[in-house]
């Protein structure tokens, strides 16, 4: 059995901002109706895995069979400096490297770490890819609450974290509780915000709708988008949580592998527009926008920027 405390000490060595416990298990009855609803409602727009792999984000310890516990972590990304309010932006998680391989590095890290105290110990770093229902394990693990725009808060540093989480084959000697439930119903000001309109009721949002849906998801498939929305983003969106409250505390991210790319965050619109796919290429390698990729960054500059 391991040692709850012993995990967040480590955790915090290793430059993590927030840690918490929780047994592996299905996810409570709750929130399984609220995610079943969104499917039937359709507001996972295009996004099939979704619904093709909802058995296992709700029973992750179907696919999960081995592991007992979820250790669930936060790493901050607050950058230092936006861009230039006038430049095509890009959401503040790609200012720098692709924060996939830089989490799965720290999660091994992590285990490596706890097998030198449980030699038995095995686990699996999961980031983002796997039908794992990240922001309900963290609010499960203590980490913070679901606001009105769907994204996980942590009191202390609000929702501008990345979630990363390790599964392991062992229980753990105490598991972290949710925070007393908290809303946002008397704000409103990241629904009023969003230019898309995308944040339909508490805690729902309507990809259909969403713009960084749109030129991340939509685009890296190459759907055309509905609509033109000159939002000004080409890449995600961070309007709704430009606006929170929770977001106003001054707190910069400290982590050194959080380096801001300073040529792709200083691209102008025709720095965008006179791009060859080779120059993309090279910019936005270990980034991001690889997702998007050439065609639908360009797409996206004239849909959401022009």
């Amino acid at each position: 059995m391991i040692d709850a405390q012993q995990v967040k000490l480590a955790a915090t060595q290793l430059g993590w901002d927030a840690c918490g416990l929780v047994a592996l298990q299905s996810v409570d009855e709750v929130h399984r109706q609220a995610f079943l609803q969104w499917l039937r409602q359709g507001q996972q727009a295009q996004m099939a895995y979704l619904e093709i792999n909802t058995t296992k984000h709700l029973h992750p310890q179907q696919w999960l069979p081995e592991m007992q516990t979820l250790i669930v972590l936060l790493w901050q990304y607050t950058p230092a400096q936006w861009q230039d309010e006038h430049l095509p932006q890009i959401a503040c998680y790609a200012y720098g490297q692709d924060y996939h391989s830089l989490l799965k590095k720290k999660l091994r890290e992590l285990l490596q770490c706890l097998q030198t105290t449980y030699p038995a110990l095995a686990g699996r770093a999961l980031v983002d890819t796997a039908p794992l229902l990240e922001r309900h394990w963290a609010m499960q693990a203590g980490l913070g609450f679901i606001g009105n725009n769907a994204m996980l808060i942590h009191p202390q540093i609000g929702s501008f974290v990345f979630i990363a989480s390790l599964a392991v084959n062992d229980a753990a000697n105490a598991y972290d509780r949710p925070l007393q439930p908290t809303t946002c119903e008397d704000c409103g000001q990241c629904a009023e915000a969003c230019p898309a309109r995308a944040i339909v009721a508490p805690r729902v949002i309507d990809a259909r709708r969403c713009i960084a849906y749109w030129t991340i998801e939509a685009a890296h498939w190459g759907i055309a988008p509905a609509q033109k929305c000159r939002c000004g983003y080409i890449f995600g969106c961070d309007i709704c949580q430009k606006v929170c409250p929770h977001n106003k505390i001054p707190l910069v991210s400290v982590h050194a592998q959080n380096a801001v790319n300073q040529k792709l965050t200083q691209m102008t619109a025709a720095d965008w527009q006179n791009i060859d796919e080779a120059s993309f290429g090279a910019l936005t390698r270990h980034s991001a926008l690889r997702r998007a990729g050439f065609r639908g960054i360009k797409s996206n500059l004239q849909h959401y920027f022009f």
